[in-house]
């Protein structure tokens, strides 16, 4: 299922606190590195999509998104029940070292996702635990003492360079690009999908600072959620993300859509015809 109002909202949130970060980073932290930063709007976007949840604005999405994508699900007291709890969440698990794959930190996104179940007309699924991830490789334009306006976006490590190439199809880069010559003011985030490349390419683009096809943080939100085709990004098998993407030690960032830990969302919902070929929707719990 399309879940594009939720997605915008998310992407809202996101933007927030991309805004709020640079505005932290102008007044009271100058000239910060890749790991500050990260963490920094970890914090910022926790209290975006908090603030967004609490307002009900999650709900609200959800319930647009539902109705979309089944036109035959009635707008009812029944149905805003039984999802009134639905919220968003983000945690952040700071890990401890780059082990494995030598990214910076996997970004998890959880949301809940109905289908039309296959062999029965008159019920849709829902999976609250549909999850993708993506690898993701923190880089910032460094200052340069020998050419302050030129490009310097650093190397790989060494275990980057020998880890990363097995990773690629589910890996980006995260760019951070200060706008002054002072680096008071970071731009926008800026991210570079890897699917399609090599080790040298990548490490071709950090030398001369020439990205193929820079995307926004909307953009890549919006890919990781909704599309699985070939220009996808990301990952949904959950033995790679739990492997490779947030494995215990390495930092993790999980979005999460849905119902609280101790509520058993509702796994089905029920389309039964009624006289006047009226149809009633009932949710129930599996």
């Amino acid at each position: 299922m399309r879940i594009p109002h939720l997605i915008k909202l998310i992407s809202e949130c996101w933007q927030e606190a991309e805004k709020s970060t640079s505005f932290l980073l102008a007044t009271r932290y100058h000239d910060e590195d890749e790991p500050f930063i990260t963490n920094l709007f970890h914090g910022e976007l926790g209290v975006a999509v908090k603030e967004a949840s609490d307002k009900g604005r999650v709900r609200r999405a959800f319930l647009q998104d539902i109705q979309s994508a089944f036109p035959e699900i009635d707008h009812s007291a029944e149905i805003e029940l039984r999802i009134s709890e639905i919220g968003a969440t983000v945690t952040f698990h700071p890990g401890k070292i780059e082990r494995l794959t030598g990214g910076d930190f996997g970004l998890v996104l959880v949301r809940p996702d109905a289908q039309k179940a296959q062999y029965e007309s008159n019920c849709v699924t829902i999976d609250a635990d549909n999850r993708r991830g993506l690898l993701c490789q923190a880089k910032i334009n460094q200052r340069s003492s020998r050419s302050p306006q030129r490009p310097h976006w650093g190397k790989l490590s060494d275990t980057q360079e020998r880890e990363l190439g097995n990773h690629l199809d589910y890996l980006a880069l995260l760019l951070y690009e200060y706008l002054d010559v002072e680096r008071l003011s970071l731009g926008p985030f800026q991210w570079q999908t890897c699917r399609e490349s090599s080790i040298l390419e990548i490490k071709r683009w950090l030398r001369r600072g020439d990205f193929p096809s820079r995307k926004s943080s909307h953009e890549i939100i919006t890919k990781l959620a909704n599309d699985q085709g070939p220009d996808g990004i990301g990952t949904d098998k959950k033995d790679i993300i739990k492997k490779y993407i947030c494995p215990e030690t390495r930092p993790s960032l999980t979005i999460r859509i849905g119902w609280p830990p101790d509520r058993k969302p509702p796994l089905r919902l029920l389309i039964k015809p009624q006289a006047q070929q009226e149809e009633k929707v009932v949710l129930v719990r599996a």
